[in-house]
């Protein structure tokens, strides 16, 4: 499945969704400037000095604690409604820093913006996973990410230059998030989610019985990659302004540099990602987030620092599209928004942890000595993912052509689940051959327009897909595998049904026979087996 069938709202769609992306920066940083405002204005309140610094990282501890329920929240809601209700929780909790009247509630307030942060990044991922696929996904998320590094910068300046004029303004930059609600409900799909959860009794998606284990390499690189990040963040001001005794604001230059060299290579992600596979990508951005540390580690002034930052920017501009998009390829479609949800829960929490892992270390040998220990650490971690991508490569043959095999039917599934199945033709080529057969109860067609006009027959009569669920089983031999399908899915009839029942339960058997191609695997013969409605209707009768 590609971008939107319409190509006017594509452009916007996919804006719309990177400029959602860009919010979650706004999260902690923008308020930083405002804390020693607030503690001046509530100088008198007890635990003053404890409470403002929570301002900064009381909503990362919501989102890490609501980030696993979201991916359920969105199944639930939908895509877009979860989108929508996280981005009025956004700007409600964010800007609500401008008007509430002490400390306990301002922290209210933001345990409410981490839970908008949480379905809005749930939400936006999952969606990007279900409207794109492929080289295209690839390129959004890079620019996602470089847009957020761009960002960053622009809000911290921002932030400070609010700051400067009353504490409270600092927070209706928050509002931002209100006003991308128009987008929102102008340029996204709408609708319940593509992959509604499974109803009672129906039986369990292949693809979700087990995390795997791609899935789980890339939790635990975000985990660790942004302990890494922000350890930059939290000890370079130091080293800068201590120990080379330059101003603040040269600080804030070099972590610029950091943060434009990231945009800058997220952007090209994915020409990169043509290059090598996940495991390769996630090894080169610890090696040279480690290089980087173990230059900061030895830096004898600002500029050298600036070199380590350049090396650094480039290994974060792999990393974080890089786990995105491997958790969005990984995930089956029926609980990737879960899995975009404890995505989301790693990201927050390796932030949460940085300054607690880091700062001892600090007390114990100081700030460049620990950028050597840090540094030691990701080459270990660059090591293990090396290693993991060549035990990757030594899977067998027989499991690797499985495994691809499902993931063709996956892509399939993924495809009619879409509003108007069959409609987007280069869905249409990554699933089958040029001369596909089809074989349905009543004749055959050949090609790929036969499939089109068959379920342009068969949706005449249908409204909304409500759900569709599916278990298949492989079965691969050498060039050729055989897949059987057994699905099960909710329709509402359509304007032109004649039938007076509002709901209509469709249960179809299907085989395919795959072949390896070029392009990898597609399938090149397609029987409908049956296809049976409860209770009978007549679109089914009139077109199977």
């Amino acid at each position: 499945m590609t971008a939107a069938k319409h190509p006017p709202k594509d452009k916007g769609q996919g804006t719309t969704l990177v400029l959602v992306g860009t919010l979650t920066i706004m999260a902690g940083a923008t308020v930083a400037p405002a804390i020693p405002g607030i503690r001046e204005a509530f100088a008198d309140s007890a635990n003053v000095d404890l409470l403002a610094r929570m301002i900064t990282t009381t909503h990362a501890l919501a989102i890490v604690l609501f980030s696993p329920l979201a991916g359920r929240v969105v199944e639930r809601l939908g895509r877009k409604r979860a989108l929508i209700t996280g981005l009025f929780a956004f700007g409600i909790g964010g800007s609500s820093g401008a008007y509430l009247p002490d400390l306990y509630s301002l922290l209210v307030g933001r345990a409410v913006l981490g839970i908008g942060v949480s379905l809005i990044m749930t939400s936006s991922m999952a969606m990007i996973a279900d409207l794109y696929e492929g080289a295209d996904r690839q390129r959004l998320l890079g620019r996602q990410a470089a847009a957020g590094s761009f960002g960053g910068v622009v809000l911290l300046l921002g932030g400070g230059a609010l700051a400067g004029l009353d504490w409270r303004v600092v927070f209706l930059i928050y509002l931002l998030g209100g006003l991308l609600l128009v987008p929102a409900l102008m340029f996204l799909p709408g609708g319940r989610t593509i992959a509604a959860p499974r109803e009672p009794g129906a039986p369990r998606p292949a693809g979700s019985r087990k995390v795997p284990g791609g899935i789980v390499a890339a939790l635990a690189a975000m985990l660790l990659g942004q302990v890494a990040f922000y350890s930059v963040p939290v000890q370079v001001p130091f080293l800068v302004e201590d120990h080379f005794d330059a101003p603040s604001v040269v600080a804030g230059g070099v972590m610029a540099v950091q943060t434009f060299t990231t945009g800058m290579v997220a952007m090209r992600f994915a020409f990169f990602r043509r290059l090598a596979g996940e495991f390769t990508l996630a090894a080169l951005s610890f090696l040279a987030i480690g290089i980087g540390y173990l230059i900061l580690a030895v830096a004898p002034n600002v500029a050298v620092l600036v070199v380590a930052l350049l090396v650094m920017g480039t290994g974060l501009g792999f990393l974080m599209p890089n786990l995105n998009n491997w958790v969005l390829a990984e995930a089956p479609a029926e609980v990737r928004a879960r899995y975009a949800g404890l995505l989301t829960t790693a990201l927050f929490l390796g932030q949460f942890l940085a300054p607690v892992i880091t700062q001892p270390i600090v007390s114990a040998l100081g700030i460049q000595p620990t950028f050597a220990v840090v540094a030691c650490g990701a080459l270990v971690v660059s090591v293990a993912y090396y290693l993991g991508g060549r035990a990757q490569h030594k899977e067998p043959a027989a499991g690797r052509d499985a495994g691809e095999v499902r993931e063709l039917t996956e892509r399939f599934l993924a495809g009619l689940r879409t509003p108007e199945p069959g409609s987007e033709p280069a869905w249409a080529r990554s699933v089958f051959t040029e001369d596909v057969m089809f074989s349905y109860p009543d004749g055959t067609d050949r090609g790929m327009e036969g499939f089109e006009d068959f379920h342009r027959q068969a949706r005449a009569g249908w409204g909304p897909l409500e759900r569709l669920d599916a278990d298949y089983a492989v079965d691969v031999d050498g060039d050729r595998a055989t897949v059987t399908v057994r699905q099960q899915a909710t329709h509402e009839p359509g304007a032109t049904a004649t039938d007076t029942d509002t709901r209509v339960d469709i249960e179809g058997h299907y085989e395919a026979r795959a072949v390896r191609t070029a392009e990898g695997w597609r399938f090149g013969w397609f029987q409908v087996r049956s296809v049976t409605a409860r209770p009978p209707h007549s679109g089914v009768s009139a077109t199977h």
